[in-house]
């Protein structure tokens, strides 16, 4: 089983989650790793991959639609529906992002493109990235 590990700043994630969550994509590439979990500091994510033996995964951050327990409730009872598991919380300054996961089929991993992840660029948005050994 191998491991990696990435780290993003909250500061990425407020700029442009987006972004992360392809990043997040572009480290499980072709079904090879999966989110294990994520870690959070006072301005650091660390997010934990595993090597994934189930169907390929791809990961979505979104925002909450709002802080209360209520909504928070609501949010992830709709994305359950919508097929997703809820992989983690990650606090923003007033907000919340919410690590969503959905199984895929392989060739549309990566939609923007039009390509298989594997064909895509590598994407890096924090400098302070941890790098697998």
């Amino acid at each position: 089983m191998q491991h990696k590990v990435t780290k993003f700043s909250i500061a990425d994630l407020a700029l442009d989650y987006e972004l992360v969550a392809k990043c997040l994509n572009q480290h499980c590439r072709n079904g090879q790793y999966r989110v294990g979990g994520l870690c959070q500091t006072e301005t650091s994510v660390f997010f934990s991959f595993e090597t994934n033996f189930e169907a390929p995964r791809q990961y979505v951050l979104a925002p909450f639609t709002a802080c209360s327990d209520a909504d928070i409730l609501a949010d992830l009872d709709t994305r359950w529906h919508s097929g997703f598991s809820t992989r983690g919380l990650i606090r923003l300054s007033d907000s919340y992002l919410g690590l969503f996961e959905i199984p895929v089929d392989v060739v549309d991993l990566n939609p923007d493109t039009d390509t298989e992840l594997d064909e895509a660029s590598d994407i890096s948005v924090s400098p302070g990235r941890i790098r697998a050994e």
